[in-house]
């Protein structure tokens, strides 16, 4: 049995220290060497993601020695263990098995799993279909009082992702997802609720099952913010919560706390584009249906493929010419270099959204370095108007207008997420040109957001843009005093930026304590 990369590297971050050395100044300066290559990196804030990631790119191959040697390791000494039958625990993990890949419940009925079971133990008490559901239930049951338990004491808010769907069988649900950081700065998603709505899905009618959701798990005065996709059902489902968080003193901003997902937006962008390109690539995808409908045409493509290097689009493109050229059912699919070239400039163009899409799926650093390069081989192209195909640019503005659509549409929620990113701050919209008023306008609302839920009794002072007028004698006098007064804003808008990789969360866990309100806010 054999590991793989992933399943070492996720269970814990100290098991790089098994292939780094700790500098002897390690305490103060957080340096460590790689045993391997010798690079080294600096832990910013205590974090090893930087030299995971180092491990993980340059020495997998260690690391997955190091791994199944354990697992060969552990698997002896589970072969040389005599370990009695436990009933309780069977069930448990049989329970675990069904529900986690969705298996039926008379699965457990069916002779060959049953001689599979026996085979593994003889005297084994298989349950029945009807003990299955029930144990189910009950588990079901403790486990949502465990995380009642575990949401009442949070110290924060929660953050919300909805979605309606419609099974086959035209039974509408509603799942909740509940978002949040807990007390050891862990992001946490847990599924709250799963509801079959009677009704269609209707505005009113979602508002009801998220109430009803909420209110089990006791959220009500807790929502931070709610995720939809941009259904106009959505917007309308919004309103009506509006009015019910007006009705029972609940504090909710419908404009404020309604965040549109950001994938939806952007796939629903790009079939704009794609709409456009209908009548290029047609034939196109038509080709490729032809191709994979035929085990003899697909065999052809594959043969094709190894006589060429397939890492860049050309020998690809080779490939399907040749079965194009040699099969005369296909006749019609041939692509002029005229046609192939622009081709090639909608896959540039629809890279930036694969590229985007990786990051936000929180990939490897693999298809990372893979946009990187595409995109380094495509700058020169990108930025010369003149050489884009006048239908692909029809395609990008389509693009970019519902892009703005929806960027017109979201809330200060990025503004003030972006400042409390330490990789970020203020220093984002100076990089990005913004202008000055409008990025004083972003700090005001930041400022007026912290004073309003987070600060202390004592508001923090604006002192960034401007300075601090003197209205009166008494000002003076107490001038020292304000200025001594350095608010946790301002102490932590004055620290360096920390470089990329550094992970937010786990720096503000180990800043916690020097900022005790700001922290809360992040």
């Amino acid at each position: 049995m054999e590991l793989q990369l992933s399943e070492i590297t996720a269970s814990s971050g100290s098991y790089v220290w098994n292939h780094f050395t700790k500098d002897p100044d390690y305490k103060n300066n957080k340096k460590a060497n790689c045993n391997y290559c010798h690079k080294t990196y600096i832990c910013s804030a205590g974090t090893t993601s930087g030299i995971s990631k180092h491990l993980k790119k340059f020495h997998a191959t260690k690391l997955l020695t190091e791994g199944n040697q354990k697992v060969n390791k552990s698997i002896l000494d589970m072969l040389n263990e005599s370990k009695s039958y436990d009933k309780d625990i069977m069930i448990k993990i049989l329970i675990r098995w069904i529900v986690i890949h969705q298996h039926s419940f008379t699965i457990v009925e069916e002779n060959y799993f049953i001689n599979f079971v026996h085979s593994l133990h003889p005297s084994a008490k298989i349950p029945s279909a009807d003990t299955i559901k029930n144990k189910i239930m009950t588990y079901y049951e403790k486990d949502k009082v465990k995380m009642k338990a575990l949401l009442k004491d949070l110290p924060g808010k929660v953050s919300f992702t909805m979605d309606c769907w419609t099974s086959p069988s035209t039974k509408s649900f509603l799942s909740i997802t509940a978002h949040f950081i807990n007390k050891e700065w862990n992001l946490q998603n847990i599924i709250i609720d799963f509801i079959q709505t009677q009704d269609s899905h209707m505005g009113s009618n979602i508002k009801d099952a998220f109430l009803l959701g909420i209110s089990n798990m006791s959220l009500e005065s807790k929502i931070m913010g709610i995720t939809t996709d941009n259904a106009f059902n959505n917007s309308t489902f919004m309103t009506f919560l509006s009015i019910w968080a007006a009705e029972n003193v609940v504090n909710f901003n419908k404009k404020e706390q309604h965040i549109r997902c950001f994938a939806h937006s952007i796939n629903l962008s790009v079939k704009e584009a794609l709409s456009c390109l209908d009548g290029e690539i047609s034939l196109l995808r038509e080709l490729i249906v032809k191709i994979r409908a035929s085990f003899l045409r697909r065999e052809k493509l594959s043969n094709a493929c190894k006589n060429n290097d397939i890492n860049d689009l050309k020998p690809i493109l080779d490939a399907l010419e040749y079965i194009v050229f040699h099969d005369k059912d296909l006749k019609k699919y041939t692509f002029s270099e005229e046609k192939w070239a622009i081709f090639d400039q909608i896959k540039n163009f629809l890279e930036i959204f694969k590229e985007v899409t990786v990051i936000m799926l929180g990939n490897d650093e693999d298809d990372e370095e893979e946009n990187e390069e595409n995109n380094e081989e495509n700058d020169g192209e990108n930025d010369d108007d003149e050489k884009w195909n006048q239908i692909v640019k029809k395609a990008a503005k389509k693009c970019k207008v519902k892009l703005l659509e929806y960027y017109n549409k979201t809330n200060d929620t990025y503004l003030i997420s972006t400042i409390l990113d330490p990789r970020l701050k203020l220093k984002y919209y100076k990089d990005h040109n913004w202008e000055e008023t409008l990025v004083n306008t972003i700090y005001q609302k930041f400022v007026n957001i912290y004073n309003k839920f987070y600060a202390s009794t004592k508001p923090e002072v604006l002192n960034n843009t401007s300075e601090i007028k003197e209205k009166s004698v008494m000002s003076r006098v107490f001038k020292r005093r304000n200025i001594e007064y350095i608010n946790e804003i301002q102490t932590y808008l004055s620290l360096s930026l920390m470089n990329e990789e550094t992970d937010p969360l786990e720096w503000w866990k180990v800043n916690e304590s020097q900022f005790p309100h700001l922290s809360q806010m992040a």
